[in-house]
């Protein structure tokens, strides 16, 4: 017989330990020899590991399996539509996986197998994420972010937020209030059927005036973000918004203060051309002064850009920080006239600068667009 002594939690990140621990009452005797056989499936059985066996030295010895690796590739998060007044669905962050589990009993001397019947444990629903050392796995629903309760923006910024419902059957509504005392609040209800959403943390589906202040409020996991929108110093929205995926596993946004600096940074190798012997006359039709020496070969060409954001002090906002420099996707919103557009960003480096004085913190980014700026060849 086969023991599960651990499974995971019901809910637990793709890039956190994923372990079961087993265990087999009998590895037979003599000329029999017996063997756990497992393979990782998704719910509804599609294999996702080849099937395994393993034979413990002696009977009841516990073996374990981490299976976050098997996992990882099964995960993305969508890119959702801008300015949807209403939840979207992130079906590709989550999936219901199973460990399938028999006794394989092998004769020695006949070389006869016989496969014992197969088992499934309970169903176990992972996302796309990870939590840090001193984060805890909660239950019930939960957001995919590491956003403060206050947090300022450039006007025009598309945020959003990703909500898990981990079981929860309630109500998962979203108010967006405005403190103008003339826009009356709105509320989305994220349908039941949802096991991720996604919503807007943003002004634009819902008003078509620019507020300075949107309260979003989520009663069913205790949470109110307050943001603050101030008309950053950039002409146009270029530049100024970051999207990144959260360690977490949501989409967040962060906002600075413009591009303090815009360079174009270039690569390219030497390449020597044969140069005839002799002297030649300017003008005289050769290619001796337009194609001999060097050239540029294989040039290529980066946007670089640095940017600045300045916050009051906190340990929450230091957090949002530390998940946007621990993310490995960005992209930069865009707006071209009417259209909002996210553009490839890799940053290179992040720091943190605090003015005690002021208990104020300078967050400083330095990056450029994942696309090179084209040249010709």
């Amino acid at each position: 017989m086969i023991t599960i002594h651990t499974s995971p939690s019901q809910y637990t990140p793709s890039n956190n330990c994923i372990k079961w621990c087993i265990s087999q009452s009998d590895i037979g005797s003599g000329g029999i020899v017996k063997r756990m056989a497992y393979q990782l499936v998704l719910s509804d059985g599609t294999p996702i590991t080849a099937v395994e066996s393993i034979r413990t030295p002696q009977a009841n010895d516990i073996v374990c399996f981490d299976f976050q690796a098997d996992v990882r590739g099964l995960l993305s998060t969508i890119f959702p539509l801008v300015d949807t007044p209403a939840a979207q669905e992130d079906e590709y962050i989550i999936k219901g996986i199973k460990l399938k589990y028999w006794e394989v009993e092998t004769d020695t001397l006949t070389c006869e197998t016989i496969e014992g019947a197969k088992s499934f444990t309970d169903e176990v629903f992972v996302y796309r994420g990870v939590l840090q050392v001193y984060e805890e796995n909660t239950t019930g629903a939960r957001m995919l972010h590491h956003y403060p309760d206050n947090i300022t923006m450039c006007r025009g910024a598309r945020a959003f937020i990703w909500l898990l419902r981990a079981g929860y059957s309630g109500s998962l509504a979203v108010t967006y209030s405005w403190r103008d005392g003339v826009t009356e609040d709105v509320t989305i209800n994220v349908p039941t059927g949802h096991d991720a959403s996604v919503v807007p943390l943003h002004y634009q589906p819902f008003t078509g005036v620019n507020p300075t202040w949107l309260v979003v409020s989520i009663p069913a996991i205790n949470k109110t973000i307050t943001i603050e929108y101030k008309d950053c110093c950039c002409s146009s929205e270029d530049y100024m918004n970051i999207m990144y995926l959260d360690p977490m596993g949501g989409r967040g946004m962060m906002s600075f203060e413009c591009a303090d600096e815009f360079s174009l940074s270039t690569e390219g190798g030497e390449v020597c051309f044969y140069q005839e012997c002799g002297q030649g006359t300017l003008g005289d039709g050769s290619d001796r002064y337009t194609r001999n020496g060097k050239s540029i070969l294989g040039k290529t060409a980066k946007e670089v850009i640095t940017m600045t954001r300045e916050a009051a002090y906190s340990k929450e906002e230091m957090e949002y920080f530390k998940s946007f420099l621990a993310s490995n996707e960005y992209h930069v919103q865009m707006s071209y006239e009417d259209n909002t557009n996210f553009r490839a960003f890799i940053v290179e480096s992040g720091t943190a600068v605090y003015y005690d004085k002021e208990e104020a913190v300078e967050f400083i980014v330095k990056g450029y667009f994942a696309e090179n700026y084209r040249t010709l060849r």
